[in-house]
């Protein structure tokens, strides 16, 4: 679910790639603070979450592109399509957007 800023832009919460529970904060034994999923044990640093999340949403932006490709392709007699339209990857922590 996305919540509209004063700017007009779009935040989407950042999700457990494994249950889809919302992400939370616990302290680590080390004294830094870890985000993560209680439920799963599936547990990094804000710098890992948000990169894996990144890499995530560029992943789905880019499927979502090619589907549209793919459909434009397949009503022109001279254009082809070679992409790749779904994934198999699986994302440790993902964002919960509209892709």
């Amino acid at each position: 679910m996305s919540e509209e800023n004063s700017d007009g832009s779009e935040t989407y919460a950042i999700l457990c790639g494994e249950c889809r529970k919302g992400v939370e904060s616990r302290d680590a034994e080390d004294g830094q603070v870890e985000y993560g999923c209680s439920d799963c044990n599936n547990w990094d640093t804000r710098e890992e979450v948000l990169r894996i999340s990144k890499e995530y949403t560029t992943e789905q932006a880019q499927l979502n592109l090619n589907k549209h490709m793919k459909q434009i392709a397949s009503r022109s007699k001279g254009m082809t399509f070679s992409g790749s339209t779904t994934s198999d990857k699986k994302f440790r922590f993902v964002v919960d957007s509209p892709f």
